[in-house]
């Protein structure tokens, strides 16, 4: 049984490679950012659910319902409603060495500093930690831009952030610029919106033969397929930090 099984594993690892190798080679595709709604089809996307709003259906019934209780409060505009916040062990997982690789072993030896507890209107300071890059695109957290909302303000912007975290949810976020156009006007969920669920991307091509690698041991194809990933995130505008560590009123 037990050769039986490598013997399997080798062989779906053999079409894993040669199918993303195909795609790698031989398909004109980018890897570039495309959370936005003029982004949502391009050529990042592989497979993706299709939303739609204002499309004659009652309550927008076919926009992203998936997300509705996820969006953060934020300033005086209620998108609803502050659930399902990322967890520290989720933050503490993009730690890296010195070598961009990730502490598999102990990363959640020690947190990542946040501002739990901290209010909006005193000072904090942001880790200065190396992480994955990748994890400023997939939590909000104090002090880095969040989209085109502005400085993620912290407490200010969580609904309960005793019981919820310093983190708010932002993979799936819309930006601000597209609010009231691509989203819903109307109703309890105003987070709702049209932006497309990007079930396979690119990156997730890139990713997947990487683990493969993994598997065959070849550490050095593997770190060069995930920086592929990194290098695209690394190089968005919006990465920057805060250094103004006093938020403004």
């Amino acid at each position: 049984m037990k050769r039986y099984f490598i013997m399997v594993f080798t062989l779906v690892l053999m079409i894993i490679v040669n199918s993303c190798e195909d795609w790698i080679n031989t398909r004109t595709l980018g890897i570039a950012y495309n959370g936005t709604f003029t982004n949502e089809t391009g050529i990042n996307t592989l497979l993706t659910g299709v939303y739609a709003l204002i499309d004659g259906a009652d309550g927008s019934a076919n926009a992203g319902w998936g997300d509705a209780l996820n969006f953060p409060i934020i300033d005086d505009i209620y998108l609803c409603c502050g659930f399902h916040h990322p967890s520290q062990n989720l933050v503490n997982a993009f730690k890296v060495d010195v070598n961009g690789l990730p502490l598999l072993d102990s990363f959640n030896d020690t947190d990542l500093k946040n501002d739990q507890g901290v209010l909006s209107s005193e000072t904090f300071v942001p880790f200065t930690n190396v992480v994955d890059p990748r994890l400023n695109w997939i939590i909000g957290r104090r002090g880095i831009p969040y989209l085109d909302w502005g400085i993620m303000r912290g407490k200010d912007w969580i609904r309960e952030q005793p019981k919820s975290g310093p983190y708010i949810y932002k993979k799936n976020m819309f930006y601000k610029s597209e609010l009231g156009v691509n989203s819903t006007t109307s109703g309890w969920a105003k987070g709702v919106n049209a932006n497309n669920y990007r079930a396979y991307r690119y990156a997730h091509i890139l990713l997947w033969r990487a683990d493969v690698a993994v598997e065959e041991n070849d550490l050095e194809t593997a770190l060069y397929y995930v920086n592929k990933v990194r290098a695209r995130t690394a190089n968005q505008v919006v990465m920057g930090l805060c250094m103004t560590y006093e938020l403004p009123k």
